[in-house]
């Protein structure tokens, strides 16, 4: 995952706030190698959500015709580049959390 610090800088500083970014994304990336696994480990809803897409998918790619699975593939790609944005966010979202602590707890 690609780190992003002095982006999301502009959405965590504050008046009087100093968080380290740079630790708190390394803390991220040792901690929640797999964020979505780990925040998911124990969601049946998540689990039942992803078999079912997992089972829809599986159907779509049994209909489709060699070109069609290769426009498949290539929207499987696109999809990944997707997740990453969302691994991104994730980050983010992660930071921003962080910064609410810190202004908890002044």
């Amino acid at each position: 995952m690609e780190s992003r610090p002095d982006a999301v800088c502009s959405l965590l500083s504050g008046k009087g706030f100093a968080m380290n970014i740079a630790l708190m994304t390394e803390h991220f990336k040792k901690v929640y190698s797999d964020p979505i696994q780990s925040a998911t480990k124990n969601d049946p809803k998540y689990d039942r959500l992803m078999k079912e897409f997992h089972v829809a998918e599986h159907e779509l790619q049994s209909t489709l015709d060699e070109y069609d699975k290769r426009l498949f593939l290539k929207h499987e790609q696109v999809i990944g580049h997707y997740f990453d944005v969302e691994l991104q966010l994730l980050l983010d979202v992660y930071l921003m959390g962080a910064q609410d602590r810190e202004r908890m707890l002044e």
